[in-house]
């Protein structure tokens, strides 16, 4: 369970990106590593009613009511059944003070940041030169089929 914009800011996600951008790059992040996870985030701006897009075993929340993450993590720590498989991920001094004392084991920004992958870069449509291999491939698929007698390239 992760402290949102507390792994954005520590760990230095999307440094120079909108809120928006570094929220979608560590949601990407977290989902290209396998994990599943719950990423609690403060609400100081309007995002209320904004759709997100949220890769599948990654759950999102949003503080309200002047709440914020850390009391939302440790609302969820409380009303868990099962902690065994829960790790809270925060550098917040006195969230990683009080979730032990809940019975839930706790990690680092650092250490989670680690354990992210890299989003993979994409190009822009157009911009990557085809391998042979794609060339031929495609030309299989959508080449126009010749006659018998006709010669190649007519």
């Amino acid at each position: 369970w992760v402290d949102g914009y507390n792994v954005i800011h520590v760990g230095k996600l999307g440094a120079g990106a909108s809120f928006r951008e570094r929220r979608a790059e560590l949601l990407a992040r977290i989902a290209a590593s396998g994990m599943q996870a719950f990423v609690a985030f403060d609400s100081r701006e309007t995002i209320h009613g904004v759709a997100e897009s949220v890769p599948r075993r990654v759950e999102v929340a949003f503080s309200r009511d002047g709440r914020n993450a850390d009391q939302l993590l440790l609302d969820k720590v409380r009303r868990a059944k099962d902690l065994r498989d829960v790790i809270l991920v925060s550098n917040d001094r006195d969230l990683l003070d009080h979730a032990p004392l809940l019975g839930v084991r706790t990690m680092t920004v650092a250490a989670f940041v680690k354990l992210l992958k890299p989003v993979a870069e994409r190009s822009p449509p157009g911009t990557r030169a085809l391998s042979k291999r794609e060339v031929d491939d495609w030309m299989q698929w959508f080449a126009k089929p010749r006659k018998p007698d006709e010669p190649e390239g007519g």
